[in-house]
């Protein structure tokens, strides 16, 4: 059985949030929220110079019904959003459903933080690269604070996520560093700053934040690395006992990872309500590689490529 990480007994009891009535389970093309949703294809064609691709409707179709299964088999709940990079290629399920963040929004402060040191024109000092290693690295709730301070704490990482290009969280402003709930496509939208350029941040500066990303303690990489094949998955996750959810647990997974062809998907697997630490991991890398097997396998069939490490 999977041990919680000691820094799990630190995350704060962070209120679950409520999800409403149930969704419609009539699948639906996500649209990576960095690209006009209007641009996006239907029908599994298109591509960087036609717009995002899109999954061919009955890959989108059986894998939401893939998905809802799953979902009415285990106890808990779950979201999911990701984006293949070079294609476009995005696939979501329940992705602007909230779920209670812990740790994950440790990502947000520290790229408000390289935000704010490329403003100042300078890198990160010692003391800031040592917090984001243990905030990151070994997600150290007291090195959070710290960076949390650095950047202003509730008023700068409000007027950071404007620069950044975020949605105001309006009213799930709030939480021990933030935000009181967190969405996959938020996630999502997050990563793409730090995997694209088309966010505001200039290639050293996410060079620096893959640096922190690439350097999570074994214990804590699990989650979407469970789809990675490239033998070198980038990410944050987050854990958490919600005491409003009874004690049961929120456990999230977002990051980069490379299928068996060579491409690379970014990946936000949300989740709540489950009995204990070890199911809802279960639970992220069920999700995670579901979702970028099925992906990869679609787009495989419209512009194949040879597996991780071929010519």
């Amino acid at each position: 059985m999977l041990a919680a990480p000691m820094a799990a007994a630190l995350d704060p009891p962070a209120a679950r949030a409520e999800t409403g009535a149930a969704p419609s389970t009539t699948p639906s093309v996500f649209a990576p929220p960095w690209h006009d949703p209007a641009s996006s294809g239907t029908a599994g064609h298109g591509g960087p110079e036609g717009g995002p691709a899109a999954l061919a409707s009955d890959t989108e179709r059986d894998l939401a019904r893939e998905l809802e299964a799953y979902r009415a088999e285990i106890t808990g709940d779950f979201s999911v959003a990701a984006v293949e990079l070079d294609s476009g290629t995005a696939f979501g399920y329940r992705a602007d459903e909230p779920f209670t963040p812990g740790s994950v929004v440790k990502l947000d402060i520290l790229t408000i933080l390289l935000l704010k040191a490329q403003s100042d024109g300078r890198p990160l000092d010692e003391a800031e690269r040592a917090l984001a290693r243990a905030a990151i690295g070994f997600s150290d709730n007291d090195a959070a604070d710290g960076l949390f301070e650095r950047i202003g704490t509730y008023a700068g990482f409000q007027e950071g996520r404007g620069r950044l290009g975020l949605a105001d969280a309006g009213e799930r402003f709030g939480g021990r560093w933030g935000l009181a709930s967190t969405t996959a496509r938020e996630r999502l939208t997050l990563l793409s700053i730090l995997y694209t350029d088309e966010g505001p941040l200039a290639p050293e500066y996410r060079e620096t934040a893959r640096g922190f990303l690439s350097g999570v303690a074994p214990e804590q990489a699990w989650g979407v690395s469970a789809a990675d094949r490239g033998g070198g998955a980038e990410l944050k996750n987050g854990w958490v006992p919600v005491e409003s959810d009874g004690g049961r647990w929120a456990v999230n997974s977002t990051g980069r990872i490379v299928a068996d062809d060579g491409r690379t998907y970014l990946v936000a697997v949300l989740s709540s309500g489950h009995p204990g630490y070890g199911s809802g991991v279960e639970c992220t890398e069920h999700v995670a590689e579901a979702v970028v097997d099925a992906m990869a396998a679609d787009i495989a069939r419209q512009a194949p490529r040879g597996p991780v490490g071929s010519a």
